[in-house]
């Protein structure tokens, strides 16, 4: 009878060690599993992060790009008045050389 139960024991134990390899290594992929959620959870926050800067970004580039628009006409009479003066200023440059 104990002859029977030997290679049982060795049997048992041997899938004892298999067993706490399998749990060992259940918990090291649970660690990684919780190491990839937090990595998951900050690369989500800086992606928002950055859309909200590029949202912002996009704002102000609209912003600018009506400022530059609106002051168009401006310049244009600002180079209307310029080509005036220098005209005029030619005209004096003539008169005051006769």
């Amino acid at each position: 009878m104990k002859k029977a139960l030997v290679p049982e024991f060795g049997w048992c134990m041997e899938q004892k060690r298999v067993v706490e390899s399998l749990e060992g290594k259940i918990n090291e992929l649970e660690r990684q599993l919780v190491s990839l959620k937090q990595e998951r959870q900050e690369v989500g926050e800086k992606l928002l992060q950055r859309s909200k800067q590029c949202f912002q970004s996009q704002g102000q580039l609209k912003k600018i790009e009506a400022e530059l628009k609106n002051s168009e006409p401006r310049c244009m009479q600002l180079e209307s008045d310029l080509q005036d003066t220098s005209c005029t200023l030619g005209a004096l440059k003539a008169l005051l050389a006769e």
